[in-house]
């Protein structure tokens, strides 16, 4: 079986990607976090009663606002780390290969085409424990215990809400853009692909219980002809077990939603 469970399907989530992750490549004007102005101190000796007055509503509008300064590629990792939320945090561990983003934009683009992250750019190794199937006369079915494996990574992948998911999308989109770039692939845009592998995940389809397997060497590959000749992510989400192919497919559609929203904000489309 495969060695890396996708994880973009998640990256998406930390960027749960909350993965994840999920803005184009070429820029689109997007809401950024912003550094909170520091208030004037008041004249000395003058005791105010009650908060200042508001500005005048021409003194305010299109005021420019500092956004968030992004570090370069490079020396990106230590700023994902602040900005994921705990539940995300587990994935990229202080001990976790470095160069965060340009994995993250490599699972992207290898999911939007069903495809594994493998190599250099794989994130999430395999679960602890080994692949199980259970004997049944002359027949191997999948061991309910194969499935369990995947719990805890399947719970960090969907444990950010859709729509920081999408703003984190929308904050890394400049380093995803630079890594994207060096890929060979200048100009992608980052929402497509990101929707690309949502519906990649959203494509696989719930296998009839139990799947049965045939032992190949050292090795099982699917008995239904069908399911053997999916896509590489589309077998990897298949092993993850109905229970954890069910809350990805909750979580693809809620952050599909949630990118939907942040381009119809960005377009000013109601």
């Amino acid at each position: 079986m495969t060695r890396h469970l996708i994880a973009g399907a998640a990256a998406l989530a930390i960027l749960g990607l909350g993965f994840l992750a999920w803005n184009a490549l070429m820029p689109r004007e997007r809401d950024q976090p912003v550094f909170v102005p520091v208030p004037e101190p008041s004249t000395p000796g003058v005791v105010e009663e009650g908060p200042p007055p508001a500005p005048p509503a021409s003194e305010s509008e299109g005021a420019p606002v500092p956004a968030l300064e992004l570090p370069p590629l490079d020396d990106s990792d230590d700023f994902v780390r602040t900005q994921v939320d705990d539940c995300l945090a587990a994935l990229f561990p202080e001990e976790s290969p470095t160069d965060i983003l340009r994995r993250v934009a490599a699972i992207l683009e290898n999911a939007s085409r069903g495809e594994v992250t493998r190599g250099r750019f794989a994130v999430i190794e395999t679960p602890p424990g080994e692949f199980r199937a259970r004997k049944q006369g002359d027949r191997y079915f999948i061991d309910d215990a194969t499935f369990r494996r995947y719990d805890a990574v399947v719970q960090s992948l969907t444990c950010v809400q859709p729509e920081r998911a999408a703003s984190l999308l929308g904050l890394f989109e400049p380093l995803l853009a630079r890594a994207m770039g060096e890929f060979g692939l200048p100009g992608a845009d980052i929402h497509a692909v990101a929707d690309a592998a949502l519906a990649e995940i959203l494509a696989v389809e719930f296998p009839v219980l139990p799947i049965e397997v045939v032992r190949t060497n050292a090795r099982y590959r699917f008995a239904d002809a069908d399911l053997e000749a999916g896509s590489a992510l589309a077998k990897q989400l298949v092993r993850v077990g109905p229970d954890n192919l069910a809350r990805l497919h909750r979580h693809a559609r809620e952050v599909r939603a949630a990118l939907m929203r942040t381009d119809l904000d960005a377009t000013g489309v109601n």
